[in-house]
């Protein structure tokens, strides 16, 4: 999964209104063998990241999140969102004449429960979101904002209890 959202100085807006967001996923489905069971749902996420926010005289903010979604099937074209987590990576803002930055990676421990029964199908995502906010050149200054950063899932483990 791949995020990929830059903004600098120009004399024009690249992204309506100053923002920018995307995000990008894995989504898996699952039905338990238990009639009726807890399960916990883990992905192995490996992650790196490269960001940063500038400003002068305007404001910029930079943002990102890794996030795991369940949603259960209840008939053709009815889906009930049951669990919807979302880790922040990084929140950040600048303004007068402030420069901010990050670099890095790791993995992401993530660990959800949800309740589950065997007559249902539910849809497991897996997933992240990025976003940046910017003001470009004008008579009083401008800022700028960049995120690009991937994430890896190898594998999910699914884990239940009768």
């Amino acid at each position: 999964m791949f995020v990929d959202l830059v903004e600098t100085y120009v004399d024009r807006p690249v992204a309506e209104g100053g923002w920018m967001y995307a995000g990008a996923g894995l989504g898996l489905w699952f039905k338990p063998k238990s009639p009726s069971t807890y399960v916990r749902v883990s992905g192995l996420v490996d992650y790196e990241y490269d960001w940063a926010d500038s400003s002068s005289l305007q404001v910029a903010h930079n943002r990102a999140q890794l996030c795991v979604m369940v949603q259960h099937r209840r008939g053709p074209g009815d889906m009930e969102t049951i669990l919807d987590t979302r880790d922040q990576l990084w929140s950040d803002g600048t303004s007068w004449y402030e420069d901010h930055s990050d670099s890095g990676g790791g993995y992401w421990p993530n660990q959800n429960y949800f309740f589950a029964t065997s007559s249902d199908w539910y849809l497991v995502w897996i997933w992240m979101n990025g976003g940046i906010d910017f003001s470009t050149k004008d008579t009083f200054g401008s800022s700028k904002a960049f995120q690009t950063w991937h994430a890896k899932v190898p594998f999910i483990v699914f884990e239940q209890w009768a």
